[in-house]
């Protein structure tokens, strides 16, 4: 989405998510809506998640979109800070 490390962010917390439904990688896809190769493709961080495709995984998840996103920003934010120290 923005950059590498804070694709990885966002992509943390969906996996964890995704894990917790006890759903294959490919089943999870599949409900989600996507192609199991799009969802692996996000999964090992092969191609960075489009944001449609974000909140289609979030509302799937129960997870609301805009949080996710607002935590990732921080997150992302502090590992900016620790850098420029």
């Amino acid at each position: 989405m923005i950059d590498e490390r804070f694709d990885k962010i966002i992509m943390e917390k969906l996996i964890a998510a995704q894990e917790a439904t006890g759903l294959s990688g490919r089943e999870f896809a599949k409900r989600v809506g996507m192609p199991n190769s799009t969802w692996s493709a996000y999964y090992t961080m092969v191609r960075s998640i489009q944001f449609d495709n974000f909140k289609k995984i979030c509302n799937y998840l129960g997870l609301d979109y805009i949080e996710v996103f607002q935590e990732a920003i921080a997150k992302f934010l502090e590992l900016e800070k620790k850098a420029a120290d």
